[in-house]
């Protein structure tokens, strides 16, 4: 309680804000199995896979201060907002906060970072992550306020930076857990279906056939032998020896036919449909090709993560700049870090964007962090070709 009180207590200090006796708010809380929760639901491969992919990329993406200034656009290092955005806290530094605020958004529909410290200019100085579900919202006339829990201050809107996920109201995201809490506990109890299956050998239980009546002693005896030498899955394959006239008919499910296979499988196609993730980049490989596989990247890009970066934007500008700064200054995520790993695709770009005169030797330099040199400031394009003259056409 002291943790949330004295980050309500240092966002409420410079701002003058009244303490307020008052309880309640709105809260997110779609869904109705309490049971269901972000750390069940990160037990759950395919969330993991799909959670872990989403929030370590959008974290590891360049962030940068920039400035417009008329026709150009220049990087401001030495911005207060720029250092924030490198270390917004004692306890985190920016891909840190970045990382657990998507993977908040992704489990919970919302994340909230506190600016909790501005200097003598009004610039914020400190950023702090609250859990979800330590935070209310109340929704007054002309603005939003937010109360931490063992607090009963109402901190403003401009104070808090809140990334949502899909909203019905605009005012709170829709947890996905919640909202899709069976599918998830289905999927859960087909993990401890396949576990339970593969400790006892992938089979069925068997029939052993005899003609006679086995007495309790020999039952027992023969119970033991077959659960210290023949159950698991380490015991697969070895030869059964029978006595007594006693014949043993095994009923076997081949793992491709498990019925359990299948369901795993579409767990995870539709765990992935959720967040928006192709299947193969989390562990369904069954419908996957190359050429498929580049195109659904690009989807990746354009259809997941390029709403989530334009949300992260959107409210970085907003609450972290000065009113008379957000005309000529936003934050800019360069989703052009996505292409670092494929060196061609990164070359053929520059390539193009050079020849058509959209971008210079320097600044392509300064995409892949190396130093301008003289002269590189220069536009080229290539004029090699010359338009078509209809007199001449055709002869």
């Amino acid at each position: 309680m002291g943790f949330f009180k004295n980050i309500a207590a240092r966002a409420a200090a410079w701002a003058g804000i009244p303490v307020i006796v008052e309880r309640g708010g709105l809260v997110n809380t779609m869904g109705d199995d309490p049971d269901i929760d972000g750390d069940f639901a990160m037990k759950i491969s395919t969330v993991w896979a799909c959670v872990r992919l989403l929030s370590q990329t959008i974290s590891t993406l360049p962030i940068h201060v920039k400035e417009r200034d008329g026709d150009r656009r220049r990087v401001r290092y030495d911005h207060p907002v720029s250092q924030l955005l490198g270390k917004p806290s004692p306890k985190m530094n920016g891909v840190s906060l970045r990382s657990v605020l998507m993977a908040s958004a992704l489990l919970r529909g919302n994340a909230y970072a506190f600016i909790t410290e501005r200097d003598s200019k009004q610039y914020p100085t400190r950023l702090d992550f609250v859990l979800p579900q330590n935070v209310s919202l109340w929704e007054g006339d002309d603005d939003v306020y937010y109360s931490i829990l063992g607090s009963s201050v109402r901190i403003p809107s401009r104070d808090v930076v809140h990334i949502k996920g899909l909203s019905t109201n605009g005012l709170l995201g829709i947890s996905p857990i919640r909202q899709h809490a069976r599918l998830l506990d289905l999927s859960g109890n087909s993990l401890d279906f396949a576990r339970s299956f593969y400790k006892n050998g992938c089979r069925t239980t068997g029939v052993f056939k005899t003609a006679d009546k086995l007495s309790d002693v020999a039952y027992n005896r023969l119970y033991s032998q077959l659960r210290d030498n023949y159950f698991g899955t380490k015991n697969v394959g070895k030869p059964l020896l029978l006595e007594g006239g006693l014949d043993y008919s095994a009923v076997t499910i081949p793992p491709e036919d498990a019925q359990f296979i299948a369901t795993r499988l579409q767990s995870v196609d539709e765990i992935a449909a959720i967040y928006g993730v192709p299947p193969h980049m989390v562990g369904n490989q069954s419908h996957s090709t190359y050429s498929n596989n580049e195109q659904q990247n690009l989807e990746l890009y354009n259809l997941t993560l390029r709403p989530w970066i334009v949300a992260f934007e959107a409210e970085l500008n907003d609450k972290l700049f000065l009113e008379r700064e957000k005309s000529s200054l936003y934050v800019d995520i360069d989703a052009k870090g996505l292409l670092r790993a494929d060196t061609a695709a990164r070359t053929n770009f520059y390539r193009e964007m050079y020849y058509i005169g959209a971008m210079n030797a320097n600044e392509i330099r300064a995409c892949e962090d190396l130093d301008g040199y003289e002269g590189g400031d220069v536009f080229y394009r290539q004029t090699n070709l010359e338009p078509v003259n209809n007199d001449n056409y055709g002869e």
